[in-house]
């Protein structure tokens, strides 16, 4: 029989307990970053469809998608005002992926 979540978790320590609250936080915050982001430029759903031209279920999905095409989240971006830069960071050097971006 499955066992709720609070069963596995009630012997942690309150600093493990914060610990998980906090990374379950930044998860979704990761999860829920491109509404936020289109929050934050005053666009609902529907004017973002509008703009790119597409319909606003799609938008929706495409907000809650774990995986998204380099070239989609670049359309997204730009729609918002913004531009996506890809980079690679190395102990020694940073180098910015252009490739993947229609520079």
């Amino acid at each position: 029989m499955a066992k709720p979540f609070s069963d596995l978790t009630k012997n942690f320590s309150d600093e493990r307990k914060a610990l998980i609250e906090k990374e379950t936080q930044l998860l979704r915050m990761e999860y829920d970053l491109l509404a936020n982001l289109r929050k934050d430029q005053e666009l609902t759903q529907q004017e973002l469809a509008r703009i790119l031209e597409i319909r606003q279920s799609a938008i929706s999905k495409l907000e809650k998608q774990e995986d998204i095409m380099i070239q989609t989240l670049e359309r997204y971006i730009k729609a918002l005002g913004g531009e996506l830069e890809i980079r690679a960071r190395f102990p020694d050097r940073e180098v910015t992926l252009t490739q993947f971006t229609g520079h």
